[in-house]
């Protein structure tokens, strides 16, 4: 699925099927409780350290290792289930 991701051709059908998988991702952290969705966002988009957000949330750091791992899960269980994903790894034998 990374090769999706970092394809560095550009034509209209790849740029097509990142879009879609980028949707994908979003409708699967839209989806997270909120614990872990704030985790996420803060982790990957803010780029915060696990210290950062510890601090920031004003819990433990290891309850933001932990909230990451299950958020990782339920993304993954949640991409595997989605239709779009999975059009995109069967065109692509991934």
């Amino acid at each position: 699925m990374a090769d999706l991701l970092e394809s560095p051709r550009l034509t209209p059908d790849c740029v097509a099927e990142q879009g879609e998988l980028k949707r994908a991702v979003w409708d699967g952290i839209a989806k997270l409780d909120d614990r872990y969705r704030v985790v996420v966002v803060l982790y990957y988009l803010e780029e915060l350290s696990l210290t950062e957000i510890s601090q920031q949330l004003g819990i433990p750091k290891g309850t933001v290792k932990s909230r990451l791992f299950y958020a990782r899960k339920s993304l993954r269980h949640a991409l595997n289930d989605d239709r779009r994903v999975a059009h995109l790894v069967a065109l692509h034998g991934t």
